[in-house]
């Protein structure tokens, strides 16, 4: 029995001297893999590398080298370059470099370096895998590049709002804005009672853009700057269709119907005036009105018309500043009897304006006219600046008389339009440019045929 207890005692003892051994050989097997690991992972750490290169390095070595990265969170109404540039303005170049190792978890083949100028980022240097393999998925590193980085996260940021009209052509930094950034077409909270009911409506756009870093600067189609205004704290606004906003006028003679954008203009709204026959009505007898219609504030200009009192259509006048004038429809009956004395008045004028001053015309042309109108002060006083202007010749061309209306039987309103040429010199220069115009002329029946008391330039 004792035999058999020292039998197994010393089996036992035999295993745990081979068990002692081995787990020392895995030991020190362990330590050596383990010492040669850290050398590997010491020998290959990419700081060693990026201590190496910043080692030898200044500012201005770095912004040689400097890359400008493409995929840069900046928009296309900004240059990132110049962007870039603006940035490195603001900093003070001569303090010391610093840099720390971007975190890219799962990222074993590249490595990203922030370099620092005091507390200020310059710029990013990036490692990648050199292609050596040193064991342990180990490798080593070789300098990619040294590039920009998102250096617009150390920029303040803004967003711009800006409300314009549909079709408007807006420029951001000279370059058109783009349908990707509309945001919707929401109308700006000024809208007039009168225009918010015009049909078509007034289109509106309103754009969202962001975020931007640098100057801006957002001008029309002409090349005018539209001012931008502070909205918040990383908030500008501004509002392009402000600038498009104006006045319509339209003056039309009593009786006939105006409607603006669909909507039929009330004369109660409007303001009443005798029109060419102001100051006239005593010589006349007539109570001929005309009223003007006002519409402030319009954004987008919406089509006008007007019927007369068989509800037929009329054309206006438009002027030169986009106000129009109707008048009555030309009556064909009066128009084959008066017509001749508007022609034969309107020449006797054109004689006389359209070319160097002449004593027999200007006679000619008072004697036309009645006396104690405005129209005849006017010729009458016009003598001695005729006289005195520089030389100018006016060529009238495609005549057209219209809109004849007797007012009563000693009374008639017509309108004459033209193409006129007109060419003056002064100082030894010579001018010219085309206009095209009309002329709304009342005659008077007198002893002596019918005579002219008032014409009003559509201009």
């Amino acid at each position: 029995m004792n035999k058999e207890k020292r039998g197994l005692s010393l089996t036992w003892r035999r295993f745990l001297i081979i068990w002692a051994v081995a787990l020392l050989l895995l030991g020190l097997i362990g330590c050596l893999v383990l010492y040669r690991y850290l050398g590997v992972y010491e020998a290959t750490r990419p700081e060693l590398f990026i201590e190496e290169y910043m080692s030898s390095m200044t500012v201005q070595k770095l912004l040689d080298q400097m890359e400008m990265d493409s995929d840069l969170p900046v928009s296309q109404y900004e240059d990132p370059a110049a962007l870039y540039q603006q940035y490195l303005s603001g900093l003070t170049l001569d303090g010391q470099l610093r840099y720390a190792q971007e975190k890219h978890p799962g990222v074993n083949d590249r490595a990203d370096f922030t370099v620092s100028l005091g507390r200020a980022r310059l710029c990013t240097v990036t490692l990648t895998d050199d292609g050596t393999r040193h064991g342990f998925g180990r490798h080593g590193w070789k300098l990619d590049r040294v590039h920009t980085g998102n250096f617009t996260s150390s920029l303040r940021s803004m967003y711009l709002s800006i409300y314009a009209l549909d079709q408007q052509e807006l420029y951001l930094n000279g370059i058109p804005l783009a349908a990707d950034d509309l945001a919707d077409h929401e109308a700006p909270p000024d809208l007039t009672e009168a225009e918010s009911r015009f049909s078509p409506a007034t289109s509106f756009s309103r754009y969202r853009i962001g975020p931007l870093y640098g100057d801006l600067v957002l001008t029309d189609r002409d090349g005018a700057e539209i001012p931008l205004r502070q909205a918040g704290d990383d908030q500008l606004s501004a509002d392009a269709a402000a600038r498009e906003k104006h006045a319509l006028r339209i003056t039309a003679p009593a009786g006939i119907r105006v409607f603006a954008g669909g909507l039929e203009l009330d004369p109660a709204d409007a303001q009443a005036n005798a029109g060419i026959m102001e100051g006239l009505s005593t010589m006349v007898m007539t109570d001929y009105l005309c009223y003007t219609y006002t519409l402030p504030d319009l954004y987008g200009t919406p089509e006008v018309s007007a019927v007369d009192e068989q509800s037929h259509a009329l054309s206006p006048v438009i002027s030169a500043d986009g106000q129009y004038r109707f008048f009555y429809e030309n009556d064909p009956e009066a128009a084959a009897v008066l017509q001749p004395y508007a022609e034969r008045f309107f020449q006797l004028f054109v004689t006389y304006t359209s070319s160097a001053f002449n004593e027999s015309r200007y006679y000619d042309l008072l004697d036309r006219i009645r006396p104690g109108t405005a129209l005849y002060d006017y010729v009458a006083q016009s003598r001695d600046a005729m006289i005195w202007a520089p030389y100018s010749q006016t060529e009238f061309a495609d005549l057209h008389y219209d809109n004849f209306r007797y007012l009563n039987n000693r009374c008639f309103i017509c309108t004459v339009r033209y193409d006129a040429d007109i060419s003056f010199s002064a100082k030894d220069e010579a001018y010219n440019y085309g206009l095209q115009s009309a002329y709304e002329m009342a005659f008077q029946l007198a002893d002596t045929g019918w005579i002219a008391l008032a014409m009003s330039a559509v201009d």
